[in-house]
């Protein structure tokens, strides 16, 4: 019941339709209440993205980044924004928000997750659609599929054959996904630099399975 002087009424969230087609709006009196109210047929909104798409561009393992994309529903009049979530299971469970939470306009169709992600116990990226009203329960889904590309069995046989000088050449096995990968970065490096220090071939992706390490002394 609502009082007079009164000409709307909220209808929460997530009410279930079941069966139901319209709403009805009876009047009463202190006597008693109409018999033939006017009626409403409703229509049940329902607008989730589809097609989304997402590659692993971060490389290492349980780590995510990329270009996360999707296809706006057919019809956009109700909606608002678009959240993006990592989730685990298809339909948001235990979701955590990617791009910091932020919330994404309609007439954007893509976002970029940095790099670095961790993947942690997460099984999907999932997108839901809101309007100016509530954000909706169930979301589209994809299955996350983590890439990762490692070289394997390193070796680099020294032919410089003075003390403390190195050159020769560094050679590797190519990872079994090369899906993403476009070129190596190799780096000299020492445990007391605690960290990369110095490059030693930046680009290199012409056999990409092998460098000539030059004359390292001056490093």
């Amino acid at each position: 019941d609502t009082g007079v002087n009164t000409s709307s009424f909220v209808v929460s969230p997530e009410l279930v339709v079941a069966n139901f087609t319209h709403f009805v709006i009876f009047t009463a009196s202190s006597f008693a209440e109409q018999t033939t109210p006017s009626s409403h047929l409703f229509f049940d909104m329902s607008a989730s993205v589809t097609n989304i798409s997402f590659v692993d561009q971060d490389l290492d393992d349980m780590e995510l980044g990329g270009t996360i994309q999707w296809q706006e529903p057919a019809h956009v009049l109700r909606v608002t924004s678009f959240a993006i979530h990592l989730s685990v299971g298809a339909v948001g469970s235990g979701r955590s928000p990617l791009i910091d939470g932020r919330r994404v306009p309609v007439g954007d169709n893509e976002v970029q997750m940095q790099p670095e992600v961790a993947l942690s116990d997460f099984t999907h990226l999932v997108v839901y659609t809101s309007s100016l009203f509530v954000e909706q329960t169930t979301p589209a889904s994809l299955e996350v599929v983590d890439i990762d590309s490692f070289v394997s069995n390193v070796s680099f046989p020294d032919l410089d054959l003075d003390l403390l000088d190195i050159g020769g050449t560094l050679s590797w096995v190519e990872p079994e996904d090369m899906s993403q990968v476009e070129y190596y970065k190799v780096y000299w490096w020492g445990a007391q630099f605690d960290c990369q220090h110095d490059v030693v071939v930046e680009r290199f992706n012409e056999t990409l399975n092998d460098t000539e390490v030059l004359d390292m002394s001056n490093r």
